[in-house]
């Protein structure tokens, strides 16, 4: 994006084609990039009352951002339906995991593998969510408030 309005016909379209590729790929491998989508529209929100010069000049790109995350709903479904995936819920983990996780105090909000291997030996859903229910409010105890407000401001 640096220097798009200085870019050729033919630099801008090879850009473009690529931008697409990379964030529709990227959202496939890694749903978690829709953050990137997030800080698009504070960005574009953001330069509409600072600087509407800037928002103009970057307003192709940020198009282009948003279509590849548009372009990565269907391509995702079509390459579960090509590789026959089939989502197992019963050992997927809650949301919740990554939460208790982050509060172990021996690891400072890292991954843990001991802790995955805990949650893996439960099974069904509603149980991980149940035993995370009950052990979440604990691992914030032995962590503190301040750690805990510190991680969300």
């Amino acid at each position: 994006m640096i220097g798009w309005q200085h870019f050729g016909r033919l630099k801008k379209w090879l850009a473009a084609f690529g931008l697409v590729v990379v964030i529709t790929l990227g959202e496939v491998v890694k749903p978690n990039l829709i953050v990137l989508l997030v800080a698009v529209l504070l960005v574009t929100i953001w330069l509409a009352f600072r600087n509407r010069i800037a928002l103009n000049q970057l307003k192709t790109p940020f198009i282009l951002i948003a279509v590849g995350f548009a372009l990565a709903v269907p391509s995702a479904h079509g390459l579960s339906q090509v590789s026959h995936f089939q989502p197992n819920n019963a050992e997927a983990f809650p949301t919740t995991h990554w939460i208790w996780m982050s509060y172990n105090p021996k690891y400072a909000g890292r991954y843990n593998f001991e802790d995955v291997q805990k949650l893996s030996q439960i099974k069904g859903k509603t149980q991980k969510q149940a035993y995370l229910k009950k052990s979440t409010p604990g691992s914030l105890e032995v962590v503190g408030s301040s750690r805990y407000f510190g991680t969300l401001g």
